[in-house]
């Protein structure tokens, strides 16, 4: 074979640049030498697109370490850009890229007919992988979403609004965030509702704290040691009701059954 088709734009092939990454120069010069070894072996009656050369060869030819070509080039089947077979190394993607002096070549016809099946074979599995990924993010998404239609953010609104007489509504992104996150952690509706009371006790006459009396305050990340002031002026060391409003003890209830404790 004479020659074969090489693209300007081989440097720009995601394997190549990896190729160029982790090698630089000499991996894609080597990689390039190797494709033209393997094309200048090629003819009408030798169409294998077997590399012969071994690494001890290679290296002696391109004044390179021996070990280093070996590396070199298990990377590049690695990268897929040489496929190996029984302990030997072809480049099959040569087939869609020969000169005209082979292209009516019998054995030729065979091994493109092969490398077309091969290259459909792969694509369905990626698909099928894809596809299989795509299901588990619809799956996760679906997951998360339920989660989350489940978090009663109205109801924690709706006492915190009642036990500090103010006005916030549930709907807001930051105040669902908050709420989110805290339910993530575990923690429940009883449990929002106790840091309103316990923090309303305390700050709802100061008028250096009162105005922290609000979700981003409320829900953020001392959210635990808020609960944990609550149980300790209640004795709330397991969850019960002790020191609620009629209203919380509604709720509790509720929750209760909802659990089917």
């Amino acid at each position: 074979m004479k020659w074969f088709k090489h693209d300007t734009t081989a440097l720009h092939d995601a394997k190549i640049e990896k190729l160029l990454m982790k090698y630089g120069i000499q991996g894609y010069g080597l990689y390039f030498a190797c494709v033209e070894i393997i094309a200048g072996n090629l003819t009408n009656e030798n169409i294998t697109f077997e590399l012969e050369h071994d690494a001890e060869i290679l290296a002696y030819k391109f004044k390179l370490d021996t070990l280093l070509v070996e590396e070199m080039v298990k990377y590049m089947c690695k990268l897929g850009l040489f496929k190996t077979k029984n302990n030997k190394i072809f480049c099959y993607k040569l087939a869609s890229r020969i000169d005209s002096s082979l292209i009516k070549n019998a054995n030729l016809v065979k091994i493109k007919q092969q490398i077309q099946e091969e290259s459909r074979r792969v694509k369905k599995v990626q698909d099928k992988s894809n596809q299989t990924r795509i299901d588990k993010i619809r799956l996760e998404e679906n997951r998360i979403n339920n989660t989350m239609s489940n978090i009663p953010y109205k109801e924690i609104i709706e006492d915190l609004n009642s036990t500090c007489n103010s006005n916030f509504r549930h709907t807001t992104k930051s105040t669902k965030d908050k709420i989110n996150a805290r339910y993530n952690e575990g923690f429940s509706l009883i449990d929002f509702m106790k840091v309103n009371k316990i923090k309303a006790e305390q700050w709802i006459d100061d008028t250096e704290m009162n105005k922290y009396l609000r979700p981003e305050t409320l829900y953020g990340n001392k959210f635990e040691s808020y609960l944990q002031e609550y149980k300790r002026k209640y004795k709330d060391e397991s969850v019960s009701t002790g020191g609620m409003s009629e209203r919380e003890k509604k709720y509790f209830e509720e929750q209760k059954r909802n659990n089917g404790n």
